[in-house]
């Protein structure tokens, strides 16, 4: 544990982490909002959240309208997809900030462990 403890590259490792995870986590949001300002202009979108009746006169207008929804189905579930993907980076985030915060700890830590040793002898 002690040479995992100095080990140079584990910073590295932990700051690619955290990089990793910025990443990952901006990406989503940005796809997220992306997929939002799609919904907002989607037909189906706006007739479900005003919770309006539609009788369509022909069947190019069924025709739209099932399109419109097909695509609102998509979107929304793309916006789940990166949310998930969002969550994934917030925890690969947090693994590299917890590691760059426990490296100096388990530093210092087997430093004195071993003067604690080394008093001993």
């Amino acid at each position: 544990m002690g040479q995992l403890a100095n080990a140079d590259w584990l910073r590295g490792v932990f700051t690619a982490l955290v990089v990793v995870g910025l990443s990952l986590a901006g990406y989503s949001a940005w796809r997220y909002l992306d997929a939002d300002r799609e919904l907002q202009g989607n037909v189906a979108q706006v007739i479900m959240s005003r919770q309006q009746a539609v009788s369509p006169g022909s069947s190019a207008e069924v025709q739209g309208l099932v399109g419109a929804d097909v695509a609102r189905r998509e979107l929304l579930s793309q916006q789940y997809d990166v949310l998930m993907l969002g969550g994934g980076g917030l925890v690969i985030l947090s693994l590299g900030w917890l590691g760059l915060n426990l490296t100096p700890y388990l530093r210092s830590r087997m430093a004195a462990h071993s003067g604690h040793r080394e008093t001993q002898s």
